[in-house]
């Protein structure tokens, strides 16, 4: 997760300097961003210690195998339903003309963006770990 964070995060703040993005629109994106982050983690690595191929002796077709296919399809449906929250947001703020501050739809979106990535993380991590603990190697 350090390293995709680590990439995210900085990138996340260029566009956030470039655009001169108020300080409370640019935390909820820095804020959505490590989750998003933390969510794509959790998915990879759950998916991959309950879905793994041990059977394969090229590591690139580990990938197109059904647990990452599985993550393909989870991963894509988890930012798809993430950045849908986060235009929600923006666009709340926009119509509202308020920009730096926070109302109530805005809130309960960051709420969802931040339960749906945290579940992500912590159910994949849960399958993951029991599926590896029952592995016979």
């Amino acid at each position: 997760m350090m390293v995709t964070a680590g990439t995210a995060l900085p990138v996340t703040m260029l566009s956030i300097s470039s655009l001169k993005l108020p300080p409370t629109l640019a935390m909820i994106q820095l804020t959505c961003t490590f989750a998003t982050c933390a969510g794509l983690c959790g998915l990879a690595i759950g998916l991959g210690a309950k879905l793994p191929s041990f059977d394969e002796s090229s590591t690139a077709r580990i990938s197109s195998g059904l647990g990452g296919t599985v993550n393909l399809i989870a991963s894509v449906g988890l930012v798809a339903a993430s950045v849908a929250l986060f235009g929600y947001m923006c666009w709340q703020m926009a119509i509202e003309e308020r920009l730096t501050l926070v109302s109530q739809s805005t809130l309960l979106a960051l709420g969802g963006i931040l339960l749906m990535n945290f579940l992500a993380f912590v159910v994949s991590m849960t399958i993951g770990v029991r599926s590896f603990e029952r592995q016979e190697f």
